[in-house]
């Protein structure tokens, strides 16, 4: 400030209010005004720029400051050479990284049946628990039973359909799991299987065959339950038309579909009084008998037009009234055995058609033209004189009837073999559960061997057998049954609950090795431990500080104990190449699974083993610091440059040319080149090649 001060009567108003500021301000003040004022003096032209360099170039007493500024300059090359010679001694070695995503199954080895593939995941099999194809049954045993390839189902066979009966043994069903808990045996059917017929006039469609329409039914007993109301026995009405029927006498007894009426023979009968909905000019009425005796009444329905005016009587030689008329059919079901009868007749034929066990037996024409008079009384058991009473105790039924159904139309006679049929078959389990695969505890039922589970009606086509077997092992053994020689219940398919998934730590590995010099990281995500091999013959893992070779899947690391200690793996196993091998987490109750398994290796001079890894710069390896060098190199010469162009608007501080004399230039004075423009125009060039070029190594 000093030698500035003795060319202010050289300087303008507006150099002077700069000297001013800068004398009396602080540093920070100085600081700001000062590029406050250099960034405003180019505005007044190129000439006043160059007389301010002219000045600073040449001027006799700023000699000490170009020299200062020469200093700079050469320091500045030096640091361009050194940046140079830095980014030269980087060494190239690229690390490499490879990826398994488990998205293609067919680049790994793993048992099929274990493990299975699902959105990027490797994940552990639920335990074939269900049957559902020929290659599933086949693996259990047949006696007199097969499967029916054309329809799906297992079944009986000829030999079976004849004699009634065959059985199924399955395979042996491992868990995996020590103690396991078997709780339900789910069972698809494609055709109903002791199941009753639909409530409230409704309609099944759930199997593929013998679904039931109960269109105009009036009267359905599905005879499993007497009810007590109000010091009433009754047997309730499941067609929803409330025609409940009072019970004297009846007791319970099994039956096709659970349970049956019993009727002792003792004056004991069912009555529905008035049966406000019975039929008019059509009637079907079909049931289940069981019975030895003849000349009893079966069912009775007494109006004010007639005492007999619908009666099935007889099971020896069914006796079917019509109106106080009544015919003969020829129909025998008092073998006592199970049968099914269907009676149907048609007031504009006059036809009764008689079925029994599904199929037509006999038809006769009986009262054409004829109609049943209203508000009368159905009686069950008993044969009426007169509305509601007058019985003869000789023809009291005495037997068991199941599933008593009234219709006010006439049933075809795929519909009356529908209901057969929904009866006809039977279903039954054993079951048993051990600790050992050999298995050789006996089947047994809920009350022991000589019981069996009967499969429950659940929902659609599915019926269920619950349990409390417990252990590891689980087998089940299944009876068919059918009372309609030449036809068969099918078995679409038999699932065990609840759903187990292997606990015995399947294994999944690569099937191509990665070749490497140096493993730096590996890194996966999922329930597993782990071996690795540098040869895909002796596998290792990490135990007491040392990789050991692995006997079983026993010997397996946790991934952090791999990744962690793969230091020791280089120098104890040594370069090969890499296999891992994946040892799915024991989890019975949910999949085990993962995601993705990475490794980050070093492949030494061979870079053409592989050609799917991703190759980046290995900062492991000196990388930081030759980076940091540059960059430090790089700095320096930018702040020269800066400075440079800064010190071009010191000058302007100085004395214009046109108010001072120009000092004589002595040749000796060399530093003026410095101080050129067009050197700092270099020096700027330089640095803006050496930004360049740090950006496309950084980038490649």
């Amino acid at each position: 400030m000093k030698k500035l001060s003795k060319y202010l009567h050289h300087l303008t108003a507006e150099d002077y209010k700069h000297i001013k500021r800068l004398r009396h301000a602080s540093f920070l003040q100085i600081f700001l005004h000062f590029f406050n004022w250099i960034f405003s003096r180019p505005s007044k032209g190129i000439e006043v720029v160059k007389n301010d360099v002219y000045v600073f170039s040449y001027h006799p007493k700023l000699k000490k400051a170009r020299l200062l500024l020469t200093g700079y300059s050469l320091l500045a090359i030096l640091i361009a050479i050194f940046v140079v010679v830095a980014m030269l001694s980087i060494k190239y070695e690229p690390l490499n990284r490879q990826l398994w995503d488990f998205s293609d199954p067919a680049e790994y080895i793993f048992n099929q049946s274990e493990i299975g593939f699902e959105k990027g995941k490797a994940i552990t099999l639920p335990i074939k628990q269900t049957l559902s194809s020929n290659r599933d049954f086949t693996e259990g045993l047949y006696e007199d039973t097969r499967y029916d390839s054309g329809l799906s189902v297992l079944k009986l066979t000829d030999k079976g359909m004849l004699y009634g009966s065959g059985f199924y043994t399955s395979q042996i069903i491992d868990s995996t799991k020590s103690g396991a808990s078997w709780q339900q045996v789910n069972i698809l059917t494609d055709v109903p299987i002791a199941k009753p017929l639909p409530d409230n006039a409704g309609f099944d469609q759930d199997f593929f065959q013998a679904n039931m329409n109960m269109l105009g039914n009036v009267l359905l007993l599905h005879s499993d339950t007497i009810r007590e109301e109000s010091g009433l026995s009754k047997v309730l009405d499941a067609s929803g038309s409330n025609n409940d029927a009072q019970n004297i006498g009846v007791t319970i007894a099994d039956g096709i579909f659970s349970n049956s009426l019993y009727f002792d023979g003792n004056n004991d009968y069912l009555q529905i009084y008035p049966f406000l909905s019975f039929p008019e000019e059509e009637i079907t009425t079909m049931f289940w008998i069981k019975s030895k005796q003849r000349d009893q009444a079966i069912v009775s329905y007494a109006s004010t037009v007639n005492r007999n005016d619908w009666v099935i009587f007889d099971p020896a030689d069914i006796l079917v009234y019509v109106n106080g008329f009544g015919i003969r059919t020829g129909v025998s079901v008092n073998d006592g055995e199970w049968h099914h009868v269907a009676v149907t007749w048609k007031s504009s034929t006059g036809t009764v058609t008689v079925y029994k066990d599904g199929y037509f037996a006999s038809r006769k024409t009986l009262a054409q033209g004829g109609k049943f008079g209203s508000f009368g009384s159905l009686v069950i058991g008993e044969e009426q004189d007169e509305i509601g009473g007058a019985f003869n105790p000789e023809q009291t039924y005495e037997g068991y009837l199941d599933e008593i159904a009234v219709f006010n139309r006439v049933l075809n006679a795929i519909e009356i073999n529908d209901s057969f049929r929904r009866g006809a078959y039977g279903l039954k389990l054993q079951i048993r559960a051990c600790e050992e695969s050999v298995c050789e505890n006996p089947f047994t039922g809920p009350d022991g061997e000589d019981s069996y589970y009967i499969p429950s009606y659940a929902e659609a086509n599915r019926y269920i057998v619950t349990t409390d077997k417990q252990g590891r092992y689980f087998q089940f053994r299944l009876e068919l049954n059918t009372i309609e020689p030449g036809s068969s219940p099918g078995i679409l398919s038999i699932d065990i609950e609840p759903q187990y998934f292997r606990s015995d730590s399947p294994s999944i590995q690569n099937k191509v090795g990665i070749k490497y010099n140096v493993l730096n990281e590996i890194e996966a995500h999922g329930d597993a431990v782990m071996q690795i091999s540098n040869d895909n013959k002796v596998w290792y893992y990490y135990d007491s500080g040392q990789w050991k070779p692995a006997k079983d899947k026993g010997n397996s690391s946790s991934i952090s104990e791999v990744s962690d200690n793969l230091d020791s793996f280089n120098q104890q196993v040594g370069a090969g190449e890499f296999f891992f091998k994946m040892f799915l987490a024991p989890n019975s109750d949910k999949p085990s699974e993962i995601d993705s398994l990475q490794i980050i290796f070093d492949r030494g001079d061979d870079q053409n083993v592989i050609t799917d890894t991703t190759e980046y710069l290995n900062i492991r390896n000196g990388f930081v610091q030759n980076l940091l060098v540059l960059m430090v190199g790089w700095i320096f010469v930018v702040f020269i440059a800066l400075f440079h162009y800064f010190h071009l608007h010191y000058s302007q501080m100085l004395l214009p040319v046109s108010s001072m004399q120009k000092p004589e230039v002595k040749k000796s004075d060399s530093v003026g080149f410095f101080f050129d423009p067009r050197f700092g125009q270099m020096i700027e060039a330089c640095s803006v090649i050496v930004i360049i070029f740090v950006v496309l190594i950084i980038l490649f």
